[in-house]
């Protein structure tokens, strides 16, 4: 990032600023330290000259997601490829357990997410992305099994800008 920041110091566009960051810095840093895109977005701050408070205010001034939004959206969408078979793993599909409920309920889920008593566990994929999922019922035009995996992708991704995500 330093390289970036040392060779790009003459540059007006924060445009250009931005498709170099997440060109060169983020595509390799994806599951880094969140602390290097907090920086940019403060140098990006820096050289518009204006101030919000927040790391996820500033990002949505740069329009830019936080590393643990795209985390977020990055597990659902694997998990919709693996539900759907565009990912062959017949290990990780036998994994997810649909949740059929035997009554009517106000706030449906639709995976099944056992009960964690250790944070590694709950913190595994399958568990982590199922309650991600669960908390996608306010998305009815998303269906696990037959929404192409990058309407997901952007439908969360556009959400999260207009605020109503909160996966």
């Amino acid at each position: 990032m330093g390289f970036v920041m040392r060779t790009c110091s003459q540059f007006t566009s924060i445009k250009v600023l931005k498709i170099l960051y997440c060109s060169i810095v983020r595509s390799i840093l994806e599951y880094c330290s969140q602390s290097i895109q907090r920086r940019f977005i403060r140098y990006l701050q820096y050289r518009c000259r204006v101030t919000d408070s927040c790391y996820e205010a500033r990002c949505h001034r740069f329009h830019m997601l936080p590393l643990h939004k795209r985390r977020e959206i990055a597990d659902i969408v694997f998990l919709v490829k693996i539900a759907q078979n565009l990912i062959e793993s017949p290990e990780l599909l036998s994994k997810i357990n649909l949740k059929i409920p035997t009554r009517t309920v106000r706030r449906p889920v639709y995976l099944d997410t056992p009960r964690c008593a250790t944070n590694y566990r709950r913190n595994s994929f399958i568990v982590r992305s199922a309650y991600d999922v669960n908390k996608l019922v306010t998305f009815p035009d998303l269906d696990l099994f037959n929404t192409k995996p990058l309407h997901f992708k952007n439908t969360l991704a556009k959400s999260w800008f207009e605020g109503s995500l909160t996966v």
